[in-house]
């Protein structure tokens, strides 16, 4: 419908042009006339700027959704990569002092003596500040 109303426009601005052309230059008819085709023009205008505006819009929100898209994954990456950093800072020292609990444990087998390693080791299981 919207194609159909600027065809018309257009048909009805090529119209008054046909019209203003037969006229005598300097008549109040063509005044009249060329005032209507201003009008006209100005309406067209207006039309174009409105679909413009219309199209800008659009590929707007399109562009802000998008952006949207790709900061939610963004922030699901950074979230899974900061819980992964989390779980190595977890684990990569509990691995260590288990082996080095384990080792020490086997030293420490036959039960004839003690060493410091182990006793160390045993109260840094429970951290506390020095």
């Amino acid at each position: 419908m919207n194609d159909e109303i600027k065809a018309k426009l257009d048909e009805e601005i090529m119209d008054q042009l046909s019209v203003l052309s037969d006229m005598d230059v300097g008549s109040d008819k063509r005044k009249t006339a060329v005032d209507d085709l201003v009008k006209l023009y100005r309406l067209r205008i207006e039309e174009t700027k409105n679909d413009r505006d219309f199209i800008e819009g659009v590929n707007a929100r399109e562009r802000e959704e998008q952006f949207k898209k790709e900061q939610i994954v963004d922030q699901v990456k950074e979230r899974k990569f900061r819980f992964g950093m989390a779980a190595a800072e977890l684990l990569i020292p509990l691995i260590f002092y288990a082996s080095m609990f384990y080792s020490g444990l086997d030293f420490e087998k036959e039960g004839t003596f003690t060493s410091n390693m182990l006793r160390n080791l045993i109260s840094r299981f429970k951290p506390t500040k020095k």
